[in-house]
């Protein structure tokens, strides 16, 4: 699930020049909570249930959100299927091919910490800074009905026998690495303006796009989450199980849930490693 909203297309102040742009220096806050984000994302959750990934209460001290940069890259940094321009979409059949693939809060263990963290957040929000539409000046690609078959996935996974019984970080550590790959999705750039706002499902698989244009795109990324997500630590089997339960919005978890169960019965191509 990927929902896309269409913005006044202003730039909020920010900065194209590489030389100038400290993240420290852009305040992201209030593009959370002087906007109608909460609202859109209430809507899927459901009223009154959308908290900071951070917090258990709305607080201006806990809405930290993510400055997302793609910087243009200088010949030498070029690959084989780096785009020859912003028009340029080829680069696309080689992210197909090599599965380098990501869902926020999966496989963290990486990253240095003790326990794999699993689910952490309900929706991801991401908001333009900067023009994002061509094929190829950065910015979000998405795998389309991609967290359908994740989400069948790890369902299955957690009713295995020798699962069945774990829980919080034993479960969260048996889960490791164990993501499918996605053999039948084609993946597809998210074309958006200064002032556009896409929510996206945490199992949608996604990565940024290349960018071969001479500015450097800017995104800011909030990770909402509701009190039953529980948390950023734990690993809550409910929503593994599930991953429509956390969508209490009208009408949102029984069309998930449709969609879903469509994609899993068309889904051999799908495999798991």
């Amino acid at each position: 699930m990927t929902v896309q909203l269409r913005g006044q297309h202003e730039s909020a102040g920010t900065n194209n020049s590489a030389g100038t742009l400290r993240k420290a220096e852009l305040e992201l806050r209030p593009l959370l909570l002087e906007s109608p984000v909460l609202a859109y994302a209430e809507q899927l959750l459901g009223k009154g249930r959308v908290e900071s990934h951070l917090s258990k209460a709305f607080d201006e001290h806990n809405y930290d959100g993510q400055l997302a940069t793609t910087y243009p890259r200088i010949d030498s940094e070029q690959g084989a299927n780096f785009p020859k321009d912003v028009d340029d979409d080829s680069y696309l059949h080689s992210m197909w091919e090599n599965q380098k693939w990501h869902i926020d809060g999966w496989n963290r263990q990486k990253r240095g910490l003790s326990v794999p963290n699993k689910m952490p957040f309900s929706v991801l929000c991401g908001i333009a800074l900067t023009s994002q539409s061509a094929p190829a000046n950065g910015g979000l690609v998405v795998y389309p009905g991609s967290h359908h078959v994740i989400g069948a996935h790890i369902a299955r996974m957690i009713a295995e026998p020798q699962l069945a019984d774990l829980d919080g970080d034993e479960l969260a550590a048996a889960l490791d690495g164990k993501l499918p790959d996605l053999k039948s999705v084609a993946p597809v750039k998210v074309p958006m303006e200064p002032g556009d706002i896409v929510l996206v499902h945490p199992r949608v698989a996604h990565r940024s796009a290349p960018n071969a244009g001479c500015n450097v795109r800017m995104t800011a990324y909030f990770r909402l989450k509701t009190a039953e997500c529980g948390a950023v630590n734990e690993c809550n089997r409910s929503l593994l199980a599930d991953p429509w339960k956390d969508f209490q919005g009208d009408g949102v978890a029984s069309a998930g849930r449709a969609a879903a169960a469509a994609v899993e019965a068309a889904s051999d191509g799908w495999e798991a490693v």
